[in-house]
């Protein structure tokens, strides 16, 4: 529950860690991929938050947070769980990052509303199938990283598993899971140790 307080205000921007003298065995590097960024920053806040250990949120933030915002990332890649299937989100617009990452901590009730495009991409990797032959794949589709958006409302005609979109089940060409839910920041590319068909959210 203090995990989720901390987030909210900090989201809100009602509470800013105060500077403090950084103790203990921090890593002087953030880079976690290459590159200092946002995902490197929300990664380790995620892991922070998790351990509450709050002398390290303060170091990290005030180390790295106020010059790292959503508009510094090129893009970034969300697994997205829909019932016990899942696929990989990539997106390139700030604001849906933003929204990405509220939703991942539990802040915000949204679900992605996007084109369908056909080919994974290269990134889209999940969980699915018929039911009782769900496994790890690379879907034949993906949603277009620079049109997709999270939203709190959407048509039914749009809804459906991602095996729903696989089989061709959709009413239209847009895709709008009501079910998903942001589960991880980044997306596999190889069957994780997790079990698929996934375990219901």
């Amino acid at each position: 529950m203090l995990k989720l307080v901390i987030a909210l205000l900090i989201s809100l921007n009602l509470w800013l860690p105060a500077p403090i003298q950084a103790t203990g065995n921090y890593p002087t590097d953030l880079d976690l991929d290459g590159d200092v960024d946002f995902l490197d920053y929300h990664l380790l806040l995620a892991q922070t938050v998790n351990s509450l250990d709050l002398n390290y949120f303060n170091h990290l933030y005030q180390t790295y947070g106020q010059s790292l915002n959503p508009t510094s990332a090129v893009g970034v890649y969300f697994t997205v769980q829909v019932a016990d299937e899942s696929f990989c989100l990539y997106t390139t617009d700030p604001a849906t990052i933003e929204l990405g990452y509220d939703n991942y901590y539990g802040l915000k009730d949204v679900h992605p509303h996007g084109q369908v495009i056909g080919g994974s991409s290269g990134f889209n990797y999940g969980c699915g199938g018929d039911p009782g032959d769900k496994y790890w794949r690379y879907w034949s589709w993906h949603l277009d990283p620079a049109t997709t958006r999270l939203v709190d409302l959407s048509i039914e005609l749009c809804d459906a598993l991602p095996s729903g979109v696989e089989r061709g089940d959709l009413g239209s060409s847009l895709y709008c899971p009501w079910l998903a839910k942001i589960t991880a920041l980044g997306c596999p590319s190889s069957p994780p140790a997790v079990a698929c068909p996934l375990e219901l959210q």
